[in-house]
């Protein structure tokens, strides 16, 4: 969301629907709210459970540690970078490179977490 308020600040333009697959913020919450739905009834057991336990076939694909979890991980993921890419990519168009100034801040934030993560720091490890 941070990318589309950045392109809204540059463009003027709201664009909130992710162009490539017409993915929008409707079919988001649907979909997070089946997610949460089958993790209520289910539990979140079939989060941890390997995907070749499922389908055996898959095991040309995915090695035995990679669970479900994993998966709709990756999916997540792949929709965030599109929609940051979609946003800044019109940015760019309009105006070359300012929207790097707006994004400074959540740059050097994310940066500095995920390098404590790596380094398994203890300030990252106690919260």
């Amino acid at each position: 969301m941070y990318a589309m308020e950045v392109n809204f600040l540059i463009t003027s333009e709201l664009t909130i629907n992710i162009e490539l697959i017409e993915f929008g913020p409707i079919e988001l919450e649907l979909f997070l709210a089946v997610i949460i739905g089958a993790a209520g009834v289910f539990g979140n057991t079939g989060m941890i459970i390997p995907v070749i336990d499922t389908y055996p076939s898959m095991s040309v694909i995915f090695s035995s540690n990679v669970t479900w979890g994993h998966c709709l991980q990756i999916l997540f993921l792949v929709m965030i970078l599109q929609s940051v890419f979609e946003s800044f990519e019109k940015c760019y168009k309009k105006h070359g490179y300012s929207f790097v100034y707006y994004t400074l801040g959540p740059i050097i934030i994310w940066s500095t977490a995920y390098s404590q993560a790596y380094l398994e720091t203890k300030l990252y490890m106690e919260y």
